[in-house]
């Protein structure tokens, strides 16, 4: 979701593509975005945790970002899923 940067990277973003085009249209929805005390995440009233060494099968992690685990055995789909052509064609209806 998000990345660490460093002075001389030349990508200065924070976010990576996806979670900036999700965080873009969350706002357009009136769902706010924050960090908690913590340092976790915050959707709405969704709180993202961030992955630490020893969590599931990571045992050495990079923690240079922010990264979550995806539960994908919790439900049949995941997620929507709506490919970038039929975005830039105009081609899909909102979620």
């Amino acid at each position: 979701m998000f990345m660490g940067k460093e002075e001389q990277d030349p990508c200065q973003t924070s976010y990576s593509l996806s979670a900036r085009v999700a965080f873009n249209y969350l706002e357009s929805q009136g769902i706010k975005l924050e960090f908690t005390s913590s340092g976790n995440f915050k959707v709405g009233d969704v709180v993202f945790k961030e992955l630490v060494e020893r969590q599931g099968i990571y045992q050495k992690v990079d923690d240079g970002g922010f990264q979550v685990l995806l539960n994908y055995r919790n439900a049949v789909r995941v997620a929507n899923y709506i490919s970038i052509s039929d975005i830039l064609s105009g081609e899909f209806d909102g979620f």
